[in-house]
């Protein structure tokens, strides 16, 4: 999860820890040390520990590759048809379809749902 959106999570009582990655910062000096240290910090943090679920809510081939990977779970994200990048379906052990007619934030909210086992409640 990108830094700036790192707070949203924790919010909610379930999760225990948001892990932050700086993906654009880290593109630009992928090779310095102090990067090279960052992506050794967050490959530890990432490995740590076995999580109940890992969610990709953009549907990109980056995000997908990148956490899929190094985590251990149940790994979540929109089927074929849906992802915003279809290869991205690939990396997912548990695909969700979700309409592409919705609104971003709906649809991230039915993919949480369907993820987690819970019901959708609606929106206001």
């Amino acid at each position: 999860m990108r830094k700036v959106f790192a707070q949203i999570p924790s919010w909610h009582e379930a999760v225990d820890r948001v892990i932050p990655v700086a993906l654009r910062r880290w593109r630009k000096a992928w090779f310095s040390a102090p990067v090279k240290a960052e992506r050794r910090a967050f490959h530890d943090a990432i490995q740590a520990e076995k999580y109940d679920a890992i969610i990709d809510a953009q549907g990109l081939v980056k995000s997908a590759a990148l956490v899929t990977r190094l985590a251990r779970g149940v790994k979540h994200g929109m089927d074929w048809q849906t992802a915003r990048e279809p290869l991205a379906s690939l990396f997912y052990n548990r695909r969700h379809h979700i309409a592409k007619a919705q609104h971003a934030v709906e649809r991230t909210r039915e993919l949480f749902a369907k993820s987690l086992g819970y019901t959708q409640p609606q929106s206001q």
